[in-house]
């Protein structure tokens, strides 16, 4: 493996850390777009760049004292899940959230508006039309994958939904999930 780190910069490219070693329990906070991150960059201290092939670059640092990894993650479900799975193998993310703009989908939700996610579908695997042969009057669900017993519909972590609906909405700005 190649490692390096730019001379009087942070910037680190390295290979996957020993497995020997415990990473650091982290809270990670990922996003699309890197403006999306742009205002954890002034309020997260002793920060560390880690640049991750071409497209991925996580930040460590601290954040009110507490240890976080942050990055972007490019826009598209397969980015997301790349830059949340590194995030927990590599930098230690006990906890993720993600967060950023997207679209509303009910009725009376206005632009700057807070939707919080309780539960996710993957919209991707829609196999609603696949039929088991021994089973044809079985309907699969949106999100649910054949011949794989994995839930069709994940739930958000309670913890942090908790703190997430507890948290005042800036002024002008509706909660809702």
């Amino acid at each position: 493996f190649f490692s390096s780190a730019r001379e009087g910069s942070r910037t680190h490219s390295m290979p996957l850390p020993s497995t020997t070693a415990a990473p650091v329990a982290r809270f990670g906070i990922l996003a699309a777009m890197p403006a999306e991150i742009a205002a954890l960059r002034k309020v997260v201290t002793d920060q560390v760049e880690h640049k991750r092939g071409e497209v991925f670059s996580f930040t460590t640092g601290k954040l009110e004292g507490c240890e976080v990894v942050f990055g972007a993650s490019n826009v598209g479900m397969v980015f997301a899940a790349s830059a949340a799975t590194t995030m927990i193998s590599e930098f230690g993310a006990t906890k993720l959230v993600f967060s950023g703009v997207a679209g509303g989908l009910l009725a009376g939700q206005s632009i700057g508006d807070i939707v919080l996610g309780a539960s996710v579908i993957n919209y991707d695997m829609d196999c609603r039309a696949f039929k088991y042969p021994w089973d044809p009057s079985y309907q699969l669900r949106l999100g649910e994958t054949p011949f794989v017993e994995w839930a069709h519909v994940y739930p958000a972590d309670p913890e942090l939904l908790k703190v997430a609906r507890g948290a005042p909405p800036p002024a002008g700005a509706a909660l809702s999930e």
